[in-house]
């Protein structure tokens, strides 16, 4: 039951996604884009003392950027999974803009999330623990080729 559960989400977003592309594709928006406000912040954290030095733990990182026509009263958060960042948001590996300009050119605000201990939010081993081996094969079948999966 589970399992269908997950499947049925996951074609769910499949669908969407390649929805919102094919959007993107026959638009043509490939004017620049007109942020009125841009920045990025902090959140949470705390000091450590960690072998005789201070440390920030616990806190995210994010980028934020206001489209100078905001439409939308309420932001776009994005927050990536597990053994990612949140460039995965912000581009694609051939050069396409990615899901944050997608819902910059709709008017909404967007806000890109690094976890904590990720990307920008720095990881600290001494804290977190040692750093455990991508499984390569785990995130195919999770993030780049799902559909090869069910």
């Amino acid at each position: 039951m589970r399992w269908q559960v997950v499947r049925s989400v996951a074609l769910s977003a499949a669908l969407f996604m390649t929805a919102a592309a094919g959007a993107i594709a026959q638009t043509g928006e490939t004017g620049p884009l007109s942020i009125a406000r841009q920045g990025y912040l902090f959140a949470g954290g705390k000091y450590s003392t960690v072998n005789g030095r201070q440390v920030l733990t616990g806190h995210l990182y994010a980028e934020f950027q206001i489209p100078s026509r905001q439409t939308h009263q309420w932001p776009v958060v994005m927050i990536h999974g597990g053994s990612q960042s949140g460039t995965n948001f912000t581009g694609t590996p051939d050069g396409r803009e990615g899901w944050a300009q997608f819902f910059l050119r709709r008017g909404y605000a967007v806000y890109v999330v690094d976890q904590p201990g990720r990307g920008r939010a720095a990881y600290n081993p001494d804290r977190y623990g040692p750093a455990t081996e991508l499984n390569l094969k785990n995130t195919e079948r999770r993030f780049v080729a799902p559909e090869r999966f069910f």
